[in-house]
């Protein structure tokens, strides 16, 4: 199951010269189960481009630790991957963080998750 992702963009979308959309299996994963994300980029008319994403994952503390490296990709139109959440998070305030960089701009999506 897809689940539409909590976007909050870095700067206004009229600003970016491309799409991005951040669609996962869902906002509450189990701890130490596969859990699927797929980052989607293309130019305004929906045609795919070449782009850089990494992904993080951000502690949504009052005093975080940093974020925690995921993976960083070069691709054109999907990227797409597999995590699997360590128990340690569970129910820690979390976001999936994906800062995408294409033709000149970047562009920063936040998916909230909270591990089971």
């Amino acid at each position: 199951m897809l689940a539409a992702p909590t976007v909050a963009p870095a700067q206004t979308t009229a600003a970016v010269p491309f799409k991005a959309t951040l669609t996962a299996s869902g906002h509450r994963p189990v701890a130490l189960t596969p859990w699927r994300y797929t980052l989607r980029v293309t130019d305004l008319k929906g045609r795919p481009i070449k782009a850089q994403a990494v992904f993080r994952i951000v502690f949504v503390q009052e005093t975080p630790p940093p974020p925690r490296l995921i993976a960083r990709v070069s691709f054109r139109d999907r990227a797409r991957g597999l995590y699997r959440w360590p128990t340690l998070l569970r129910g820690e305030p979390l976001q999936f963080q994906a800062v995408v960089t294409a033709k000149g701009a970047t562009l920063t999506l936040r998916y909230t998750i909270s591990v089971r």
